[in-house]
């Protein structure tokens, strides 16, 4: 099931409205899926560019938002089993 819906969201992260960009990365924090979800370093590494590089500020804020929940995540486990 996270595999079906990091494909549906990740798809919307290149669409040409900026509404539908910007609420797929707010949803991808919201379900809580993670950079590393996504299955290739060809398809994180576009994300990451397009995302910060995006015309419109809101959308490359919700991108950081995005990354920065990834990371904050996965450092709170390491310390936590730690």
């Amino acid at each position: 099931m996270k595999q079906v819906l990091t494909t549906a969201l990740g798809l919307r992260l290149m669409d040409s409205e900026t509404d539908v960009r910007r609420e797929a990365f707010l949803k991808l924090v919201q379900l809580g899926i993670k950079i590393e979800d996504f299955p290739t370093a060809e398809t994180r590494m576009l994300i990451i560019k397009e995302g910060m590089t995006d015309k419109d500020s809101k959308v490359s804020e919700a991108c950081l938002n995005f990354l920065t929940t990834s990371i904050v995540q996965e450092v709170e486990i390491r310390v936590t089993w730690d």
